[in-house]
C-alpha cells in the first residue's frame, strides 16, 4: 500500500500514467480498427551498446557499460506515424537489469527511396532487479532502405533509457544510453512486392492442388468404359484409331495389324520375312530369296535384277568343238531275187584316156 500511495501522489508518475492511457486510446480508435493489418504493420528489432549515466542501484558504481535488446510491433496510424507495442530490455553492470514492456509512438519526419529518419519514445513498467517502477525509452535514428529486400530498412540508432526509483533504497533515477542498431520490416511493403512477383507468375503465383477422380475402365486399357467401344478387349499395342479402345484387326494374330501386314491370314512365325511385314520368311531351295520374289523356288539360284531369272540357275552352254557328227546309216540288205551284176555293168562304160584318143 506504500507503495501505491507514493506512485499516487508522484507528479511524474501521473504523467506517465497519461501517458499509458493516450497510447490506449489511440489502439481502440475507430480508424485503426478499419485498417488493412497487412499494408500498415512493421516489425523491428534494437540493439545497441552504450554505458550508465547514474545508478541504478546504490551500492553499484556510476559508470559502466550496458546493452540493450529490444524488439517492436507497430502500425501505421498515418505515413508518418505509428504507434508499437515493445519489449526493452537494458543489461545493467553485474547481474542487475532493467525490463521495459511497453507502448510507444514513432514518428518520421523524412522518407525516401534511400531510407526514413525516425524519432519514437516508449514508456511502460519497469522490472530490475529491487524494484518495480515505471520508466521510459527515447531513440532517433535513420534506417537505409535494401532494394533487394523490399521493406527492410537498418541504420543506426541512439536511445536514452531512464527508470524511476529503480532501487528501494535511493530516490535517484536510473539513467542510461546505448548506441546500436534498429532493424525493421515493413510487412505491406514486403507483401505489395510479393504480390507483384505472384501476379506475373504462371496463375498468379498459386500452387496448383493435384487432383485425381476414377472412371470404370474393364480391360485397364486407359480407355474409360463409357468411350471404349471394345470394353472387354485391351486395345493393345495398335489400338484401332477408329475405334476407341479396340486394337486393329489381326487376322493371323501375329501382332502385325492387318493394315500392314501383306500376308494378313499367314502368321509371320518365328522368322519373320523382313521385307514384307507380317509374312514369314520362305525359301524352299535355300538360295536366301523368298518364294515369293524366286522364279525358280525350287532350284537354287543368285539373286539377279530381272524377276524372269531372280532365283533361277544359270543357262548351260555347248562347249565349242565337242559336237559329236551323227552316225551315216547302214546300207540295207539286199532282197532274197536279187542277182548281182558284173562290176563292168555297174561301173558303167569304160572311158577312153586322153593318150589313146586317135591322133588327127
Amino acid at each position: 500500500m506504500y507503495y501505491l500511495s507514493v506512485w499516487a501522489c508522484s507528479t511524474r508518475r501521473w504523467i506517465i500514467s497519461a501517458g499509458i492511457a493516450a497510447l490506449a486510446a489511440a489502439a481502440w480508435s475507430p480508424g485503426l480498427a478499419r485498417a488493412d493489418w497487412t499494408d500498415r504493420s512493421t516489425v523491428g528489432v534494437d540493439l545497441g551498446l552504450g554505458g550508465i549515466i547514474t545508478i541504478y542501484r546504490p551500492e553499484a558504481r556510476d559508470s559502466g557499460s550496458v546493452f540493450l535488446a529490444g524488439i517492436r510491433g507497430s502500425y501505421d496510424l498515418a505515413s508518418d506515424t505509428s504507434i508499437a507495442i515493445l519489449v526493452h530490455n537494458w543489461s545493467l553492470p553485474g547481474s542487475n537489469h532493467a525490463t521495459m514492456p511497453g507502448l510507444g509512438l514513432r514518428y518520421e519526419p523524412f522518407q525516401s527511396s534511400v531510407g526514413r529518419a525516425f524519432l519514437d519514445g516508449a514508456l511502460g513498467p519497469t522490472w530490475t532487479d529491487e524494484h518495480l517502477t515505471f520508466g521510459y525509452d527515447l531513440g532517433v535514428g535513420f534506417e537505409v532502405a535494401f532494394p533487394m529486400v523490399p521493406g527492410l530498412g537498418i541504420g543506426p540508432a541512439f536511445h536514452y533509457g531512464q527508470a524511476i526509483n529503480p532501487a528501494t533504497n535511493s530516490n535517484a533515477d536510473g539513467r542510461a544510453w546505448s548506441l546500436g542498431l534498429s532493424i525493421a520490416i515493413r510487412i505491406g511493403e514486403w507483401s505489395k512486392a510479393r504480390a507483384a512477383e505472384r501476379a506475373k507468375a504462371p496463375n498468379g503465383g498459386k500452387p496448383v492442388r493435384p487432383f485425381s477422380f476414377k472412371v470404370q475402365d474393364s480391360d485397364h486399357d486407359g480407355v474409360s468404359d463409357e468411350s471404349d467401344q471394345c470394353p472387354e478387349v485391351p486395345a493393345g499395342r495398335h489400338p484401332d484409331v477408329f475405334r476407341p479402345g479396340c486394337p486393329e484387326n489381326d487376322e493371323d494374330s501375329d501382332g502385325v495389324p492387318d493394315a500392314d501386314d501383306v500376308c494378313p491370314a499367314t502368321p509371320a512365325g518365328d522368322q519373320p520375312d523382313r521385307t514384307r511385314p507380317g509374312c514369314p520368311f520362305v525359301d524352299s531351295d535355300g538360295d536366301g530369296i523368298p518364294d515369293m520374289d524366286d522364279h525358280c523356288p525350287d532350284k537354287a539360284g543368285p539373286k539377279t535384277p530381272e524377276p524372269a531369272t531372280n532365283g533361277c540357275p544359270p543357262a548351260r552352254k555347248a562347249a565349242e568343238g565337242n559336237t559329236k557328227a551323227a552316225p551315216e546309216a547302214e546300207p540295207e540288205a539286199p532282197p532274197s531275187d536279187y542277182k548281182p551284176v558284173s562290176k563292168r555293168r555297174l561301173s558303167g562304160p569304160r572311158s577312153s584316156s586322153p593318150s589313146s584318143a586317135p591322133s588327127p
